[in-house]
């Protein structure tokens, strides 16, 4: 797996895989990546008085290591997956 780095320099240093209104939905993601050997995290927001929960990698230390876990990220399919601040 890809380590989780502790701080990092770069403006959007997180892949965003998804956001989805059902928190199992979001958690299978998650565990599809970590399968992966990606280390994905699911955090919890609300909107307009919704729940709903974004699923992201990262952050990245750079940005050849964040380009790496983006095209990781769309070759398991998750082709619509961005770049995040966080």
């Amino acid at each position: 797996p890809i380590p989780a780095a502790a701080a990092s320099k770069l403006a959007k240093a997180y892949v965003q895989i998804g956001i989805f209104s059902v928190e199992s939905n979001a958690t299978k993601t998650a565990a599809t990546l970590k399968k992966g050997g990606m280390a994905a995290e699911v955090r919890k927001s609300t909107a307009s008085g919704k729940d709903y929960w974004r699923v992201i990698i990262g952050p990245s230390r750079t940005a050849a290591e964040r380009a790496e876990i983006l095209g990781k990220v769309k070759a398991l399919g998750f082709t619509d997956s961005y770049l995040v601040s966080g």
